[in-house]
């Protein structure tokens, strides 16, 4: 049998376990061409889940109802019906909240062992990919300018406060409690703000009078206008995210957006499947960092799939530090 959970019922406001069911099904072994049995181990919980499971439409269709949860994942070939794709080959995708996935070998990638399989759901994959893009691509910063990061201490944020330093910015990073200030702290920074205390506008106009040259926002409102405020005329901000408006019925709004127009700022958002192209581009940049020690990671693991609700609460909620994972803790199967 395949342990697995669906969404039950659409979420109000904060994901919690009634939302969910863990059901079992069938686990059927018979494969076509082309296709691979996967045990999956390692589960990303994203903040775009909570915009999958809300129901609101955005790039990928809602979650439906009665649905396995989807979700990115890491896991090793038990079964293949495709020459390319041994038994033993880690491979990564779409894998969702289940213990085993029948997938075609077109809607996965290998990845190498050399190194902790769970890192290709975070520095070595698309968290590190969007922080990549976000820094390097589209926010081509400089050295000595000013950059600002929004959940600094969260799984892109953090990656991308370091290829920011690791170009030689002035990197300021907006968390929200003090054990990640901390964190963020020890990491070398110029500096941290922590939003639950302090205002932030205020702090930003303190910490750089010369203005902010380049912004990556991952949650949109206040903050946002706080860092608006702070912009230096024709500054870029890139918006990754908007986790300040996830799972409500209306967006937190943004009343500075008139300094978009007499800065002249740059704003662009983006979905990182649309840059797939520069993953081993960023993967090389990104390993030579890990190599010479300028980037560090923390891992924050919900263990069990019963208890995957949880990652996405503490994603909703600001609670998690790192990158957000759910590791399957595999019971004998039920053939």
């Amino acid at each position: 049998m395949n342990k697995r959970v669906v969404l039950k019922q659409r979420p109000k406001g904060v994901p919690q376990k009634e939302d969910f069911e863990v059901n079992f099904e069938p686990l059927h072994l018979n494969l076509k061409q082309g296709e691979i049995l996967v045990k999956v181990e390692w589960i990303s919980a994203d903040p775009t889940q909570l915009v999958w499971i809300s129901g609101m439409k955005s790039y990928m269709p809602p979650i439906k109802l009665e649905e396995t949860v989807r979700a990115l994942g890491v896991g090793i070939i038990i079964n293949s019906h495709s020459p390319g794709y041994k038994v033993g080959t880690y491979v990564s995708g779409l894998l969702g909240w289940q213990e085993y996935c029948k997938i075609h070998v077109s809607k996965v990638e290998k990845i190498p062992t050399a190194v902790k399989p769970s890192l290709y759901l975070g520095i070595f994959g698309m968290t590190g990919l969007t922080a990549y893009v976000s820094i390097k691509l589209l926010g081509k910063v400089k050295k000595k300018q000013v950059v600002v990061i929004s959940t600094a201490a969260g799984a892109v944020g953090s990656v991308a406060i370091q290829i920011a330093k690791a170009q030689g910015c002035k990197v300021i990073g907006i968390t929200g409690s003090d054990e990640k200030v901390q964190w963020l702290k020890d990491l070398g920074i110029y500096g941290v703000i922590n939003y639950k205390t302090d205002n932030v506008a205020s702090v930003l106009r303190n910490m750089c009078p010369e203005g902010v040259d380049m912004y990556l926002d991952n949650v949109g409102g206040e903050i946002l206008d706080a860092v608006l405020m702070n912009a230096k005329k024709g500054s870029r901000m890139i918006l990754c995210g908007a986790i300040q408006s996830y799972g409500l019925k209306k967006p937190q709004p943004v009343y500075m957006y008139p300094l978009v127009i007499s800065k002249s700022i740059k704003m662009k958002g983006f979905i990182i499947s649309d840059y797939q192209d520069k993953y081993e581009e960023a993967i090389h940049y990104l390993s030579k960092l890990h190599k010479k020690g300028e980037l560090v990671y923390k891992e924050d693991i919900v263990e069990g799939l019963e208890n995957a609700y949880q990652a996405l609460k503490k994603l909703s909620t600001g609670g998690n530090q790192g990158k957000m994972l759910i590791r399957v803790l595999h019971e004998a199967p039920k053939l």
